[in-house]
């Protein structure tokens, strides 16, 4: 799952490349699916579901609707709608998911307590400025999140890149 924000920004493919398996289902929240036709996910054939809130314009639902294995739901009156998107999701088999969002769809899901696990790859580069976004910022609206319930669980090299993994649980000092 990435947010409208990284498929405007990067142009996501989404799919399987470097290893042998098929492609998942891709899923993409777009409160209101302003989303450009031209996006890869939408014109390579493979399963994509974008999932917008009822406030979303039937015209470009419609759009979209006829690019091919493009599924559209509504789910949410003027946002999507994320734990709701989840029981969609569960009822038709899926238990889990990759989510390779940017920082507002990563706040959302800590929003809502729907992220049961945390993979960080860090990578080599030095980037980002003060004013970058961040999934951990809290504003009026939102609380900050409780980041002593995360633990470190893993922790590894991988052709050259830390990964670590966080799960949910008691820190420890």
């Amino acid at each position: 799952m990435v947010g409208a924000g990284t498929v405007l920004s990067d142009d996501p493919e989404l799919t399987v490349r470097h290893a042998p398996g098929p492609n998942p289902l891709r899923i993409v929240p777009s409160s209101m699916g302003r989303l450009p036709l031209d996006a890869k996910l939408f014109n390579d054939g493979y399963p994509t579901v974008l999932v917008v809130s009822r406030a979303a314009k039937e015209a470009d639902i419609e759009a979209l609707k006829s690019k091919p294995n493009v599924e559209v739901v509504r789910c949410g009156e003027r946002r999507v709608d994320l734990p709701g998107l989840m029981n969609i999701l569960n009822a038709r088999g899926i238990k889990s998911m990759i989510v390779e969002g940017g920082s507002r769809l990563l706040h959302s899901l800590h929003e809502v307590r729907l992220v049961h696990r945390i993979v960080i790859k860090h990578i080599p580069v030095v980037t980002g400025s003060a004013d970058a976004p961040s999934y951990m910022r809290s504003d009026e609206h939102n609380l900050a999140f409780e980041l002593s319930k995360w633990r470190l669980v893993e922790c590894f090299t991988k052709s050259g890149i830390a990964v670590t993994i966080y799960e949910p649980g008691t820190a420890h000092t």
